[in-house]
C-alpha cells in the first residue's frame, strides 16, 4: 500500500504523487461481525435458487461471500445488491471465471482461476458510491454502483415527457438561435446563428447527408451544428438547463456525430452538472464520435442527488459536431401531471387531468381562475422547515359547483409491481386549515374499478407543503388513475410522483432460471462499515496449460503453464497474478502486465514466474521491458542469438546467428551473400548494403510475432554488409522533453530524451539519444550502448543559438547516424513548415538516405482541429511517422487566450491548460501516425506539467496562497526551501492513457532511386590512353553499367562498355582528337538511371616553348630553375646535360610546377639545361641550353636573425635556416662566459628545458659544416619566470545571443557565475595589449559556462601582430579537455614568441566561456627600426599548418617578393620571384612530401616563416 507522507508547506497540506494505480484507503478487518448465512448448496437446474437478505444501510457496508463451483451452466453464483434506487452491483462466479455483471450486456472480466472448485473468499465494501471488490483479500477493482440490469427482467420504464423538449426549439417558433431556446456557452464570443444558417453554432433541418452509422439508413430531422474549432471557444462549455427531482432516476439519450475539423474518433463528454460552467457534476458519460456525418446514438442514466435546476453540460476536444434527438426521460411515470417541458401553458385537462363534473373548470396556466397550473417564486414554503417553494403547483379545488367532484389523472403500470406515489400539498383558503384530500389507485377514473389503495392527507397551516405518499402494487398491467377528492376548498397540490417500489436488498446464488448448478456458499458476512480484507496466501497447485493467447484480468489461484507461443495478458492494474505462480515453458511464450510497470514487476512478481522450472531473474533468464503502458516478460539467454541470416531463399544454404547490440560490419563470408532472415519476437534489426552502414538500409522490427522473411526484398537481397540487432521497446506514444527522475515518474511516461546521449534505459523508460549539433554529443554511445533503439536528428539546425546547420552540412553528416544502424529521426526545425525540413527531406531522399520518421517541434497556440490540420498536412507530405520531440500549447513567443495571462499560474489558467492539453492529446491519441509525442515543460507557468514552488514562483505568482489546485497538487518531489508539484495539466498528461507508440501500419519502408552516376576522366603520363571514371555511388546496387560514347563525325552515341560488376567504375580509352562520354545504370530492382551529364574530351594545341628560364646554385649540390608559366601547358619536361652539346636526359618530367630544385650535384661545375612545354596534345620544342654552376663548399656564414622567447622553466630560440650547415648552441650563466654547446641540431629552433626560473642564462648560435664552424651570432639573454597575470584592452565578438547582455566583458570580470554567451557559432576573446607592446604566454586558465564545457575542446590559443589577426595569426596553443563546472581549468608549460593580439577562439561552440586569464610577461618594443619590425613580424602563413596551398600574407602592398623555400636538412626545393597579388603570394607545396619547410624572404632578411606540411 502507498505510504502517505504529510508535510505543512506555507500552510499546505501536501501528499507525495506516485503515478500508479492506488488501492483504496480502508481500514483493515478480517472477520465481519454479522453472520447472515451459514453453508448453502445451491442446485436447482429449473429455476432461481437464492439467498435473500435485506440491506440496512445503504451508503456504506461490506459484504463477504465464500464460495467454490463445482459445477455452472449459465451465469454461476450471483452475488447482487441493489438499494432503494435500484442502484448497486453484481458479481458472477463460474467454472473458472469471476466477472462483474451489473450490465448483462457488458461483462467484464476480474479474474480466471484453473478451477474455482477451489473455494475462495470475495468480498464487497461499499464506500461513498463505489463497490470495492477483493478476492482472497487481494483487490481487484472499484466499480461506481450502477443500475443493476437483467436482460430476463423489464427494463425501467419512464414518464412520457422529454424534460429537454424545448431544445430545437417549440412549435411555431424554431427559427431562432439556439441560445434564444434556452442554450448558453461559456465563452462570449460564440458565434449563435439562426437556424439553417451556413455558420456558427445552428439548428439544421436535414434530409439527407447524415447517415447512422448502424444501419446506413439516412437521417431526416433537426439536427443542431456545435463547435469547438476556434481558439476563442475550443475549451467552452455548452449548457441546457432542466429541472431535476431528487432520488428519481432518469435517462438522457441523443444522437451525435463527428462533421468536420478535428477528427474521426473525437470525444464528447456530456454531464448533468449543478452549474452551467460544468461544476457539481452528479453524472457524466464521455461518447466517441465515428466518421465524418455517421450519426451515432448514446445514452446514460443517473439518479438526481437534489431537487432544483440542473444542467446538461457538453464539452468537447475540438472540430465541429452535431447532435440531435436530445432527450431526458424520468421514471416518475406521471411527469407529465404538470404539462409538458415543451408545452405546459395549457389547462390541466390539455394534459391528461379530468374532473367527473365538468371539464369547464379548468383553466389555462397562471389565470386568475379555475383549476389552473401556478408557478410560484414565493408564498409558499414546506410545512417541514420553512423554506420557500419556487415551482410549479396545481390549484385544485372543491369550492363551487365542482363540490364532490373527483379528479383523476392516467398512468400506465406493469403487472404485479409494487409503487410509490408522492405529492406536495397545501390548504390555500375557503374553509380552515386542517382540511382534507383523499388520493386513491383505482381501475377506472373517477375513483371507480377495483381500488388498489387509498389514502386521506390532512392540511396544515395555509400555504404550507406537507409531503405525503402512498404506496401501492398493480394487478394486470394497464391504465389505472390517480383519484382526488376534497373537502369544500381551494387546494395547491405539487410535484406529483408514481415510481416502482425497489426494496433495498442483498441476493446470492442462482439468480436466473434455466442451467444446472451445483455450487456451495460456506458463509456469508456482513458489517455496516466498509472495511478491507488481509490477503490470504495460498498458492494453488492446480495446472493450468496454455498454448494459445488469452486476455484476463487477473489469474488467480493457479499454476499456470505457458506452452509454445503462448501469451498470457493481465489487464488487473492492482494484483494481476493472486495466489497464482506462471511458468514460461517454452523460448517464445510471454507473461503480459498490461498495467503494471516493469519495475513493479520485476520487484513484485518475478518471485511468481519461472522459465522452465527455474526461478525467473530479470536479465540472467527472462528480461522484463516496456509493453505499452505495462510490462512484458520474456525469455532471455546472455547469449542470445535473435537473428538468424541464410545464404539462400526460404531459409536454405549457410547460416549464421547474431547477437544484439554490436554492430557487425565484416560479415566475412556472408557479406553480399544474405537472401533471407528469421528475427525473434521482441527484437529489431538493421540491414544494409555498405559496411558503414550506408547504401541501402532498413529497419525490421518483430513487434507482436517472430519474423521470418522467405525472400530479402531486391534491394538487400545478397547486397547485405551490415547488420545490427537490438531489443525492441514497445513503448506507448507518451514521453518527457527532458525532465527530472522525479518528474518521469510522476508523469507516467515511457520515454523520454534530452538533447543528449550516453544515458541508459531503465526497465520502466526508453531513453533516446540524439545528435544534438553537427559536432556534439559523440557518436560512440549510439554505436556502441544497449538499450537505444532510436537515434534523433539535429536539434532546430535552423536556428543560429542551437544546432545552427546548413542543409548541406546536415547532408553531409547524416551517413554518421545511418552507421548506428538505429531507427532515425529527422532533424527538428523550429518550426515544421520552415523551408529547411524540406529541403533536407528532399535532399536525403535524392541521396536514399534513410529516415525512419520525422521529428517536429510544435509550440502551437491552435485549436486542435488546427492541429490535427497541421499534422495531417506534415504527414502527407514526408508519409512518414511522427514524433514530436517538443510540444506545448504555444509557448511565451506565441500568442495565448489564458484568461490570467500566461505568467500565472492561476486556477482559471489551470483549468484552461488543463483542458487544452486534453484536447490536443485526443488528437495524439487518436491520429495513429504521431507515433511519439514528449511535452515540454518550461514556456511559462501557465503551460507547466509540474511547476516549482520557491521563492521565485511565489514572486511571479504573489497570490499563490488563494490558488485552490494548489491545495490538492500531488507533490513529486521537494528540498529544505521547495517543494515540485504536478499542475492539474500534469496530472492530466500522467494519468491520461496513452496507446503503443509503434504501428505497423504506418512504418515508413525505405526506398531506393538509383542515381545518376559522375563522370571524370584521367590522362595517362604519356597523353595516350584516357581513363574514363564515375564515382560508383550506387555502390552495389547495380545490375548494370552502360557506357556510351560518341566520337568526332558520329551522330549519336554508342555502347562503349557494359558491366555487371558493380566494382568496376572505370573503363580505359585511347585518347581521341575529340570523345564524349555518358552512363546510365540499371539498378538491382531493373529501373534505369537517367543518363549522367556528358563528359567531353577534347585535345588541346600544342603549347609555346618555355621561355625567360632562370637558373641560380642554392648550395654546392642544388640548383634551382624557374620560368614563367606557358599559357595551355599542362607539365614540363627538363633535360640536364654535363656539356652544352652533350647528351641531354631527362631529370623531370610531367613537372607541375613553374620551378624545379636539381639536387645531389657536384660540387662547383657548370650544368645546361632544356625545358619543353607538354600537354595532351603533345609536346613543344625544347628551349636554348641555360648554363648554371653549383656554388663551391665553404665554411658557414653567422646565423641570421636569432630570436629568444622565455617563459616557466623554458627558454625558446629560433634563427635563420642555412644550407649545408648545422648548428651549435651555446649557453652560459653570464654574458663574458664560458659558453658551453648544449646541443647540436640541425633544425633552426631550439628549446631549452634544464633552466631555472629567475637565473639568468645567455645564449650564442654557431653554424658549421665539415670544413668548419662560423662566426658566433650575438648574445642573447633570458631569465625564465612563471608568468603574471596580464591584460589589455578586450577584444573579441560583438553583441550576444538574444542581445541578453551577456557580452565578452563577463569573460574577464573575475566572477565565474556570469559568462559569455556569443550570438553565433563562431566566438572569440582576448586582449589587444597595445601597438608599442607585446605578450608571451606560460599559462592559461578558464572556467567554461556552467554546463556547456563541452563546447571548449578544440578552441585555440592564437597570436597576432596584425591588425587582421582574425585571419593572419598563429596557433599559440589548443584546448583538449572538458573543463570541470565552476573550477578554473589550467594549461601550463607554454613558451611562446611575443604578439600584440592574443585570443581564444571557438570554432566549434558559441563563445560559451565564463572566465578566461593569460599568465606571461609584456614587453616594451624598442622605437629603433618599428615600422621595419612591424612589417616584418606582420608577415605570416595562412593555412598553417597546410596539405599544400597557402598564402604569404604582407602588410604592406609590395610589387614582387622574391621567396626560396628549404626542407628542413636544408636543401633549396624552389626559388622564384613572385607578384603580391591582393597582398598576397600564393605558394603550393602539394607535391611536397609531408614535413617541415622553411620560407626565406629576401626583402625581409631577418624573416623565416616555418611551414608545417600535412
Amino acid at each position: 500500500m502507498k505510504k502517505l507522507y504529510t508535510f505543512l508547506f506555507f500552510g499546505l497540506s501536501v501528499i507525495f504523487f506516485r503515478a500508479q494505480a492506488q488501492v483504496p484507503n480502508l481500514p483493515v478487518k478480517n472477520n465481519l461481525a454479522t453472520s447472515l448465512s451459514g453453508s448453502k448448496t445451491f442446485s436447482n437446474n429449473a429455476a432461481s435458487d437464492v439467498l435473500s437478505f435485506p440491506l440496512s444501510n445503504q451508503t456504506e457496508f461490506t459484504l463477504e461471500v465464500r464460495a467454490k463451483i463445482n459445477a455452472a451452466q449459465g451465469r454461476g453464483l450471483d452475488v447482487e445488491v441493489k438499494n432503494t434506487t435500484g442502484l448497486g452491483f453484481r458479481t458472477s462466479l463460474d467454472k473458472t471465471t469471476f466477472n462483474h455483471s451489473t450490465v448483462l450486456s457488458a461483462i467484464e472480466n476480474l479474474s480466471t482461476s484453473v478451477d474455482n472448485v477451489q473455494e475462495q473468499t470475495y468480498r464487497y465494501a461499499v464506500k461513498n458510491g463505489l463497490v470495492n471488490i477483493y478476492q482472497d483479500g487481494h483487490f481487484l477493482a472499484s466499480k461506481a454502483l450502477d443500475f443493476v440490469i437483467d436482460n430476463s427482467v423489464a427494463q425501467t420504464v419512464y414518464g412520457s415527457d422529454n424534460l429537454l423538449g424545448r431544445w430545437a426549439g417549440v412549435t411555431g417558433n424554431n427559427s431562432g438561435k439556439p441560445n434564444d431556446y434556452g442554450w448558453a456557452n461559456t465563452s462570449a464570443s460564440l458565434p449563435w446563428n439562426t437556424a439553417n444558417s451556413t455558420s456558427g453554432v445552428r439548428y439544421l433541418d436535414v434530409t439527407s447527408g447524415h447517415t447512422f452509422e448502424s444501419d446506413n439508413t439516412a437521417y431526416n430531422g433537426r439536427i443542431m451544428y456545435i463547435r469547438w474549432d476556434n481558439s476563442a471557444y475550443s475549451t467552452s462549455t455548452y449548457s441546457y438547463p432542466v429541472k431535476l427531482e431528487k432520488d428519481i432516476k432518469y435517462e438522457f439519450s441523443w444522437i451525435y456525430e463527428y462533421v468536420s475539423n478535428s477528427a474521426p474518433g473525437t470525444p464528447i463528454n456530456v454531464a448533468v452538472s449543478a452549474t452551467a460552467n460544468g461544476t457539481g457534476v452528479i453524472a457524466s458519460k464521455t461518447f466517441v464520435t465515428g466518421n465524418a456525418t455517421k450519426l451515432r446514438k448514446g445514452d446514460f442514466s443517473f439518479i438526481a442527488t437534489a431537487d432544483g435546476t440542473f444542467y446538461i453540460t457538453i464539452t468537447a476536444g475540438s472540430g465541429l459536431m452535431a447532435i440531435g434527438d436530445l432527450k431526458l426521460k424520468s421514471s416518475n411515470l406521471i411527469n407529465t401531471w404538470d404539462g409538458f417541458a415543451n408545452d405546459n401553458t395549457g389547462t390541466p385537462a390539455l394534459y391528461g387531468w379530468t374532473n367527473s363534473v365538468s371539464s369547464s373548470i379548468f383553466n389555462t396556466a397562471n389565470a386568475a381562475g379555475g383549476v389552473r397550473y401556478m408557478d410560484v417564486t414565493s408564498g409558499h414554503a414546506l410545512d417541514s422547515d420553512g423554506t420557500n417553494y419556487s415551482g410549479r403547483l396545481m390549484y385544485i379545488r372543491w369550492d363551487g359547483a365542482q363540490e364532490n367532484s373527483v379528479y383523476s389523472f392516467p398512468v400506465q403500470l406493469e403487472a404485479s409491481k409494487d409503487y410509490q406515489f408522492s405529492w406536495l400539498y397545501e390548504y390555500i383558503s375557503n374553509l380552515a386549515p386542517g382540511s382534507q384530500m383523499n388520493v386513491s389507485v383505482s381501475t377506472q377514473a373517477n375513483g371507480a374499478g377495483t381500488v388498489l389503495s387509498t389514502k386521506s392527507f390532512a392540511t396544515g397551516d395555509i400555504n404550507k407543503l406537507k409531503k405525503g405518499d402512498l404506496t401501492f402494487q398493480s394487478q394486470a398491467a394497464g391504465t389505472y388513475y390517480i383519484s382526488i377528492t376534497g373537502d369544500k376548498a381551494l387546494f395547491g397540490i405539487a410535484d406529483l410522483k408514481i415510481q416502482t417500489r425497489q426494496i433495498a436488498n442483498i441476493v446470492i446464488g442462482k439468480n436466473y432460471a434455466a442451467g444446472a448448478v451445483d455450487m456451495v456458499v460456506s458463509s456469508v458476512t456482513f458489517e455496516n462499515t466498509a472495511y478491507a480484507p488481509e490477503k490470504e496466501i495460498s498458492p494453488s497447485a492446480i495446472i493450468s496449460e496454455i498454448a494459445s493467447t488469452i486476455n484476463v484480468g487477473a489469474y488467480a489461484k493457479s499454476s499456470v503453464v505457458l506452452n509454445g507461443s503462448a501469451s498470457l495478458y493481465l489487464k488487473n492494474a492492482y494484483n494481476p497474478l493472486i495466489n497464482t505462480t506462471v511458468n514460461l515453458n517454452s523460448a517464445n511464450a510471454r507473461l503480459y502486465f498490461e498495467n503494471k510497470k516493469p519495475s513493479e514487476v520485476i520487484s513484485s512478481y518475478l518471485q511468481y514466474i519461472s522459465l522452465n522450472g527455474v526461478p525467473a531473474g530479470n536479465g540472467s533468464n527472462v528480461q522484463v521491458t516496456n509493453y505499452g503502458s505495462g510490462a512484458v516478460v520474456a525469455p532471455y539467454s546472455v547469449n542470445e542469438m535473435p537473428l538468424e541470416v541464410f545464404t539462400a531463399e526460404n531459409f536454405g544454404g549457410t547460416s549464421q546467428q547474431y547477437a544484439a547490440v554490436t554492430p557487425h560490419d565484416n560479415l566475412s563470408s556472408l557479406d553480399n551473400a544474405i537472401k533471407s532472415f528469421k528475427l525473434k519476437k521482441g527484437y529489431m534489426a538493421t540491414f544494409a548494403s555498405n559496411a558503414d552502414g550506408s547504401g541501402y538500409s532498413r529497419v525490421y522490427i518483430a513487434e507482436n510475432q517472430d519474423l521470418e522473411i522467405a525472400v530479402l526484398p531486391v534491394n538487400l537481397k545478397g547486397t547485405i554488409s551490415f547488420i545490427r540487432t537490438m531489443k525492441w521497446h514497445e513503448v506507448n506514444k507518451k514521453g518527457l522533453a527532458g525532465g527530472s527522475t522525479e518528474a518521469m515518474d510522476a508523469t507516467n511516461i515511457t520515454w523520454y530524451y534530452n538533447w543528449n546521449t550516453g544515458m541508459s534505459s531503465t526497465p520502466n523508460i526508453e531513453y533516446v539519444p540524439i545528435r544534438q549539433t553537427n559536432f556534439w554529443p559523440s557518436f560512440t554511445p549510439a554505436y556502441t550502448k544497449e538499450g537505444y533503439t532510436h537515434l534523433l536528428g539535429f536539434n532546430e539546425p535552423d536556428r543560429p543559438d542551437q544546432s545552427n546547420m546548413t542543409v548541406e552540412a546536415a547532408i553531409a553528416s547524416w551517413p554518421a547516424l545511418m552507421k548506428s544502424g538505429l531507427r532515425l529521426g529527422s532533424p527538428a526545425t523550429s518550426d515544421p513548415f520552415n523551408p529547411w525540413m524540406g529541403t533536407f527531406m528532399a535532399q536525403a531522399e535524392a541521396n536514399n538516405y534513410r529516415i525512419d520518421y520525422v521529428a517536429i517541434h510544435c509550440y502551437w497556440y491552435k485549436t486542435a482541429a488546427q492541429w490535427k490540420s497541421d499534422l495531417q498536412n506534415i504527414y502527407d507530405r514526408y508519409k512518414r511517422p511522427l514524433w514530436i520531440t517538443e510540444w506545448n500549447i504555444g509557448a511565451n513567443w506565441t500568442g495565448n487566450n489564458f484568461p490570467d495571462g500566461p505568467t500565472l499560474l492561476t486556477d482559471a489558467n489551470a483549468i484552461k491548460h488543463k483542458n487544452d492539453l486534453a484536447a490536443i492529446l485526443t488528437v495524439l491519441e487518436t491520429t495513429d501516425y504521431v507515433e511519439r509525442y514528449s511535452i515540454y515543460n518550461w514556456v511559462q507557468d501557465a503551460r507547466a506539467m509540474y511547476v516549482t514552488i520557491d521563492d521565485a514562483f511565489k514572486t511571479r505568482n504573489p497570490n499563490w496562497q488563494n490558488y485552490v489546485w494548489l491545495q490538492t497538487a500531488p507533490v513529486i518531489s521537494s528540498t529544505a526551501n521547495s517543494y515540485v508539484v504536478l499542475t492539474p495539466a500534469g496530472e492530466y498528461y500522467a494519468n491520461n492513457a496513452s496507446a503503443k507508440a509503434f504501428s505497423s501500419n504506418r512504418e515508413y519502408i525505405s526506398t531506393w532511386k538509383t542515381k545518376v552516376e559522375t563522370l571524370s576522366y584521367q590522362l595517362s603520363s604519356d597523353y595516350q590512353n584516357i581513363t574514363v571514371n564515375w564515382t560508383g555511388t550506387n555502390s552495389d546496387l547495380v545490375n548494370k553499367y552502360i557506357l556510351e560514347r560518341k566520337l568526332t563525325g558520329e551522330n549519336d552515341f554508342s555502347v562503349f562498355f557494359e558491366t555487371t560488376d558493380y566494382n568496376v567504375i572505370k573503363k580505359i580509352d585511347v585518347v581521341h582528337s575529340k570523345a564524349e562520354y555518358r552512363i546510365k545504370v540499371v539498378g538491382k530492382d531493373n529501373t534505369e538511371s537517367a543518363y549522367s551529364a556528358v563528359l567531353v574530351f577534347e585535345q588541346s594545341p600544342i603549347a609555346a616553348t618555355p621561355a625567360n628560364i632562370e637558373g641560380k646554385a642554392l648550395s654546392k649540390s642544388i640548383i634551382n630553375l624557374k620560368w614563367p608559366a606557358v599559357a595551355g601547358a599542362e607539365s614540363y619536361t627538363i633535360k640536364r646535360s654535363e656539356t652544352i652539346n652533350g647528351t641531354y636526359e631527362n631529370v623531370a618530367v610531367y613537372l607541375k610546377e613553374t620551378t624545379f630544385d636539381d639536387t645531389n650535384l657536384q660540387e662547383n661545375k657548370d650544368y645546361f639545361y632544356k625545358l619543353s612545354a607538354v600537354n595532351n596534345g603533345g609536346e613543344s620544342p625544347y628551349s636554348s641550353p641555360l648554363q648554371v654552376k653549383t656554388m663551391a663548399f665553404a665554411i658557414p656564414s653567422a646565423v641570421q636573425n636569432a630570436t629568444l622567447a622565455y617563459g616557466d622553466t623554458r627558454v625558446n630560440l629560433k634563427w635563420d635556416f642555412m644550407y649545408d650547415a648545422g648548428f651549435y648552441v651555446k649557453r652560459a650563466t653570464s654574458a663574458s662566459g664560458p659558453f658551453t654547446v648544449i646541443a647540436t641540431i640541425t633544425a633552426n629552433e631550439y628549446q631549452d628545458l634544464s633552466v631555472v626560473n629567475g637565473n639568468p642564462y645567455f645564449y650564442k648560435i654557431a653554424a658549421y659544416n665539415t670544413l668548419g664552424e662560423g662566426p658566433d651570432s650575438g648574445i642573447l639573454s633570458a631569465v625564465p619566470a612563471p608568468g603574471q597575470k596580464i591584460t589589455g584592452s578586450i577584444i573579441g565578438h560583438q553583441g550576444s545571443y538574444n542581445n541578453s547582455g551577456l557580452t565578452i566583458e563577463k569573460a574577464f570580470d573575475e566572477d565565474i557565475s556570469t559568462f559569455v554567451d556569443g550570438p553565433t557559432a563562431i566566438g572569440y576573446l582576448g586582449y589587444d595589449f597595445g601597438a608599442d607592446k607585446k605578450a608571451s604566454l606560460t599559462d592559461i586558465r578558464y572556467v567554461p559556462r556552467n554546463g556547456f564545457g563541452n563546447r571548449m575542446p578544440g578552441s585555440e590559443i592564437r597570436g597576432s601582430n596584425s591588425e587582421d589577426y582574425l585571419n593572419v595569426y598563429e596557433v599559440l596553443h589548443v584546448i583538449t579537455q572538458t573543463p570541470a563546472n565552476a573550477l578554473f581549468a589550467t594549461d601550463s608549460g607554454l613558451a611562446t614568441p611575443k604578439y600584440r593580439y592574443i585570443y581564444w577562439y571557438t570554432p566549434t561552440g558559441y563563445g560559451n566561456i565564463a572566465e578566461l586569464e593569460f599568465y606571461g610577461s609584456i614587453d616594451t618594443t624598442l622605437s629603433t627600426n618599428k615600422h621595419y619590425e612591424v612589417l616584418s613580424e606582420n608577415i605570416t602563413a595562412f593555412p598553417n599548418p597546410t596539405s599544400g596551398p597557402l598564402d604569404i600574407n604582407f602588410p604592406e602592398a609590395d610589387n614582387a617578393q622574391k621567396i626560396t623555400i628549404y626542407t628542413v636538412d636544408g636543401k633549396i626545393i624552389s626559388e622564384s620571384d613572385y607578384a603580391v597579388e591582393n597582398g598576397k603570394i600564393h605558394l603550393n607545396l602539394e607535391h611536397n612530401s609531408a614535413g617541415l619547410y622553411f620560407v626565406k624572404l629576401h626583402s625581409y632578411p631577418d624573416k623565416t616563416i616555418r611551414i608545417i606540411k600535412k
